[in-house]
């Protein structure tokens, strides 16, 4: 399978989130993510996913502002000592556990049931 550059590049770019910053997006739809980077891609004139890979690896404070600017629907404020665990509430995953006590309807309306978990939507 013949797989387009600009896919390549945008795993390549997920990966790097994931494996160097700690930002597992894949719980995500593709093409939301895909939406929502090229958006934050025009606000700092940036034309492709591999000048915005390079783009993140030189200014690290970059990865913060995609997660708030493009990624964000739901604004959750909280303290906690462990980044991990904050981490984890800013990417909105819950494990089956986590959301047994949700009303199905609910569940099915903002929630979508990914291979990572169930996924907050709005």
């Amino acid at each position: 399978m013949n797989v387009p550059e600009a896919d390549r590049e945008f795993e390549a770019l997920l990966d790097y989130l994931k494996h160097s910053r700690g930002c597992d997006l894949t719980g995500y739809k593709r093409s939301t993510l895909m939406r929502r980077f090229v958006r934050r891609m025009q606000e700092i004139k940036i034309d492709s996913y591999g000048n915005y890979f390079h783009y993140l690896q030189s200014h690290p404070e970059e990865c913060s502002a995609l997660i708030e600017s493009c990624l964000q629907r739901v604004k959750f404020y909280a303290t906690d000592v462990d980044e991990a665990a904050l981490l984890q509430a800013r990417q909105g995953i819950y494990q089956l556990r986590e959301v047994t006590e949700i009303p199905l309807h609910l569940l099915e309306k903002y929630f979508e049931q990914t291979e990572q978990g169930y996924v907050f939507l709005t």
